[in-house]
């Protein structure tokens, strides 16, 4: 890990604490009005994990469905005009999530809602979109985005805390305690050690099973491995995994590793699976319990 990106790892912690104490109630109201209608979740990179996760909000707040898209996909093939969009972006530069912007404009989408660190200049003199900029206390972000993702997301699991029913005080106390765990310099240490011990030097291709619940993550370490050129990558479900996959195992194994994701409720699914890996394939489990938004904010 380079000393650039420890920096910004280092100050994630301060960027939770600015978004626990932004004003999550604009946030939360978008949220609630969006609850019975259809809803697009447009992002692409970092923030497509963002707009995964706006769905998985959404679904464990009994809303209405939510198709995650591209923002090139969103343009060529709108989903309107009685669907809402959410667009995600860090600084709303792109020429993509513009054009995919205008395309909701133009289609006059339901409601257009704007969630962005940096890309106030999007909605200007657009009446219809409604603009929910979340804080980030380290502007020179990187091209990983990683304050923009990470303030994202903190906002969104706050304001669907709020929908839900919870307290100012209880929700902020919430995430922080669980941020300050995960993004302790010991944790990091022990996943880092984890990942180097099964890694080794030859390995060059990473095959991800995850729980539906846990789809956010996975988008986000399969983005940030394609972005950093750490490794070959696909990401899939378990089922799915056993369409096939055995057969490049069976002739690269030695060059594979397996990463799982697991809820409770997919743990006996990998358990299967992975005692059927020939012993050449390095594994990796990460477990985080019962499925929930504060599983995937995890």
């Amino acid at each position: 890990m380079t000393a650039v990106f420890t920096s910004k790892l280092d100050g994630l912690s301060h960027t939770v604490s600015a978004a626990c104490g932004n004003e999550s109630s604009l946030l939360a109201e978008a949220l609630e009005r969006a609850a019975e209608y259809p809803v697009a979740a447009v992002g692409s990179g970092g923030s497509a994990v963002a707009a995964e996760f706006l769905s998985s909000c959404r679904t464990w707040l009994l809303h209405s469905a939510t198709a995650v898209t591209t923002p090139m996909a969103f343009a060529l093939d709108p989903v309107l005009p009685k669907w809402g969009v959410w667009l995600f972006t860090a600084s709303g530069e792109n020429a993509d999530i513009r054009a995919a912007f205008q395309t909701a404009v133009n289609e006059h989408a339901r409601r257009i809602d704007v969630v962005t660190a940096r890309g106030r200049n999007l909605v200007s003199g657009a009446e219809d979109a409604r603009l929910h900029l979340v804080p980030v206390t380290d502007e020179k972000d990187g091209f990983l985005a990683t304050h923009s993702l990470t303030s994202t997301v903190t906002s969104l699991l706050l304001a669907s805390d709020q929908v839900a029913g919870y307290g100012v005080a209880e929700r902020s106390d919430r995430v922080k305690s669980r941020s300050d765990d995960l993004l302790s310099p010991l944790a990091r240490a022990r996943t880092i050690d984890t990942i180097a011990s099964t890694w080794g030097s030859e390995r060059d291709t990473l095959l991800i099973l995850h729980d539906p619940a846990l789809t956010a993550a996975a988008v986000m370490i399969e983005t940030s491995c394609w972005e950093a050129g750490l490794c070959r990558i696909q990401r899939t479900d378990f089922r799915n995994f056993a369409h096939g996959r055995h057969v490049w195992l069976d002739k690269h194994g030695d060059r594979t590793v397996v990463l799982s994701l697991t809820c409770d409720r997919s743990r006996p699914f990998w358990e299967s699976i992975e005692s059927c890996i020939p012993s050449t394939v390095g594994r990796i489990n990460l477990g985080f319990g019962a499925p929930g938004r504060h599983t995937l904010f995890d």
